[in-house]
């Protein structure tokens, strides 16, 4: 599994599996652990090398709690109907710009947009969430300079709680881009800065979101940057923490 998503109302646990093109639901309870009640296998392919097949990054509730999921392998954002056994049925889809690789998606805390990226090209495109699962274009912006042609695979996405800023980090050239959600929530591109490290895999901000913290696959050091709430700029004040082998960041609760 390469992400896990839940659904507390329901008790059910939702896996996105990458190397089969599959998404998995179970029900979990104390007494019995996880029961499968659910699997669905994805077919399709893609224009990009890595699209030979469905290689599912993504499963995890809407607002209005449908499931969605993100399948790299054939740019399709797919929504499905959850029922109170943990069946799934789809009852949409988004076809993301050709051989972008949908990774991830996140939704505005406070309006009607969402935030997919595109692990193949860097891509983010912002997306009005209509409900019920329906998603409809409404922007596509870069995470990575004009000029630069060189390897590259986008990997974790941050928005900010008050939804003001959006973050992405970027494999191969190394960096953070970072954005400012407008009032319509499109994104303006503020900077694209160094992540003081190889190969940024995961990020994610303190409790208070006035510090942020890039943990990297290559070079397994840890670079912290404090953050202005204000103009969500980021400044380094380490990046000498070394963590082997560490893959994601997470906030506790």
């Amino acid at each position: 599994m390469c992400y896990i998503g839940f659904d507390a109302d329901r008790q059910l646990v939702f896996g996105a599996n990458y190397h089969k093109g599959q998404v998995l639901a179970y029900h979990y309870s104390k007494t019995s652990g996880l029961r499968l009640t659910d699997k669905i296998q994805f077919k399709g392919s893609g224009p990009h090398p890595n699209q030979e097949k469905s290689h599912l990054h993504f499963c995890d509730l809407t607002p209005d709690a449908y499931l969605v999921t993100c399948d790299l392998g054939t740019d399709m954002v797919r929504t499905f109907d959850i029922s109170s056994g943990g069946k799934l049925k789809q009852i949409a889809e988004y076809h993301a710009h050709s051989g972008s690789g949908s990774r991830h998606i996140v939704f505005h805390p406070h309006n009607n947009k969402a935030y997919l990226l595109g692990e193949l090209d860097a891509s983010v495109e912002v997306l009005d969430y209509l409900g019920k699962g329906q998603f409809q274009h409404c922007q596509t912006i870069s995470s990575l300079p004009h000029d630069y042609s060189g390897f590259n695979a986008s990997a974790a996405i941050r928005l900010t709680s008050d939804g003001r800023f959006f973050y992405v980090s970027n494999r191969g050239h190394d960096s953070i881009a970072s954005f400012e959600v407008g009032e319509n929530g499109k994104l303006t591109l503020l900077a694209i800065s160094s992540s003081f490290g190889k190969t940024p895999r995961d990020f994610n901000f303190s409790m208070n979101e006035d510090y942020v913290i890039v943990r990297h696959q290559d070079s397994d050091n840890v670079s912290i940057f404090k953050r202005d709430q204000t103009n969500g700029k980021l400044d380094l004040i380490s990046k000498e923490t070394i963590i082997l082998e560490a893959i994601c960041v997470a906030k506790s609760q």
